[in-house]
């Protein structure tokens, strides 16, 4: 027969038979599928002329296989971010322990603390920004290819990963710049000491 629109409630063997199983539970589906692949093996049948599938099957080892996947890219993702965040915190503090001599000498002459606030907020910008820059173009231009990529497998949503490459962005930008604005206070308590 043709195949359905629809494969959530339906079983099939070979795209060619078509179960329509809807109205039953999960477990019931699996239940049946492997009832009838024991009954496909019985009658003597091989199982690679008769492959037996559905589409709760197909979505528990994709869950499976991709769940994993998504742990691993997150948990590496949050370990990167946060070792790039504490090697530009960690620099720009001893930098500040460096210079604290040198705004010491600019405030005896004259300079208010408003102007060290703009001076240390224009040097921590400069160190904390062009590497969100460069990530924020890393990050569009890997979205395309990834797009492109997906494509040529058949996957023809190009928005869901574009909203995910965006939201990506979205939360490691907040962070950076909460740790920019922590930078800046520290740096500005180190020079002000």
């Amino acid at each position: 027969g043709q195949q359905p629109k629809e494969l959530k409630h339906s079983l099939y063997m070979n795209e060619k038979v078509f179960f329509d199983l809807s109205g039953g539970d999960r477990d019931g589906y699996i239940a049946f599928r492997d009832a009838l692949a024991d009954e496909i093996a019985d009658a003597g049948l091989m199982i690679k002329d008769y492959a037996v599938d559905s589409y709760h099957l197909a979505a528990k080892q994709a869950y499976g296989l991709f769940g994993g996947l998504i742990f691993m890219g997150v948990f590496l993702g949050v370990v990167f971010l946060a070792v790039t965040v504490l090697i530009i915190y960690f620099k720009q503090i001893s930098e500040g322990y460096e210079d604290r001599e040198r705004f010491v000498i600019l405030k005896k002459v004259g300079m208010d603390d408003s102007l060290v606030r703009r001076t240390i907020s224009a040097q921590v910008k400069w160190v904390f920004f062009l590497p969100l820059l460069a990530a924020l173009v890393h990050t569009v231009f890997s979205t395309i290819m990834t797009v492109t990529m997906l494509k040529s497998f058949g996957m023809m949503n190009p928005s869901i990963t574009i909203s995910c490459a965006a939201i990506t962005f979205a939360i490691f930008a907040v962070v950076y710049i909460i740790v920019y604005r922590l930078t800046a206070r520290t740096y500005y308590g180190i020079v002000n000491k």
